[in-house]
């Protein structure tokens, strides 16, 4: 069901949009204190409906069904040629909604979307930095300088510590009842949604 006042689209019964909380359909908090989680189909679904919809909130089932379906792209890609075209092709066309999702996600959890841009950043600088003496003197650890296998392995450290950060992050519950970011999407049915507050970023 799309919101007539933001155009976010919302999976039914929700009573009020789970972007910038208005009433849907004029009903009034008759709805359950907590929806059900998301089913994956329904994941996909929304996040392909909210393409560019970079505002409201998203609950974790939302973003992590959609993951699981990014990985199920990943394994098509592993058949030759026609697989790894439609692959291809899917993976260009999940680029925006996943960035979009991602920042609905943040927000549940009460942190603004630009947080996916130094976080990639990190983890191009330390990726690059842990592979690049691999690639300059082999993957032998008796083939590299004693500085660049400090590096490559200071660098990975420094990976893996980020990805930890940010898979916490996304596996966190959200912020319970509204936040400046949006309604609760996971207590769609409360009438005190109706006026929360949303900011976009």
């Amino acid at each position: 069901m799309t919101c007539g006042k933001c155009g976010y689209y919302n999976i039914e019964p929700d009573n009020f949009c789970g972007a910038c909380g208005a009433p849907m359909e004029g009903n009034y908090g008759s709805g359950p204190i907590e929806s059900p989680s998301i089913e994956p189909v329904d994941a996909v679904k929304r996040a392909f409906l909210n393409y560019f919809t970079f505002s409201g909130r998203a609950r974790r089932s939302e973003y992590w069904w959609f993951q699981g379906f990014a990985a199920v792209n990943g394994l098509i890609g592993i058949i030759p040629i026609i697989g790894q075209l439609a692959s291809f092709v899917i993976s260009l066309a999940i680029i925006i909604p996943t960035i979009s999702l991602t920042s609905r996600r943040l927000h549940d959890i009460g942190k603004t979307g630009w947080w996916q841009l130094p976080f990639f950043i990190l983890v191009a600088i330390t990726s690059t930095a842990a592979w690049t003496p691999v690639f300059l003197w082999g993957f032998a650890p008796e083939s590299l300088p004693s500085w660049g296998l400090g590096v490559a392995l200071i660098s990975m450290v420094t990976m893996i510590a980020i990805l930890a950060l940010w898979i916490i992050w996304m596996v966190r519950k959200g912020d319970l009842g509204p936040n400046r970011y949006g309604p609760d999407p996971r207590q769609a049915g409360r009438q005190e949604t109706e006026d929360a507050p949303t900011d976009p970023s």
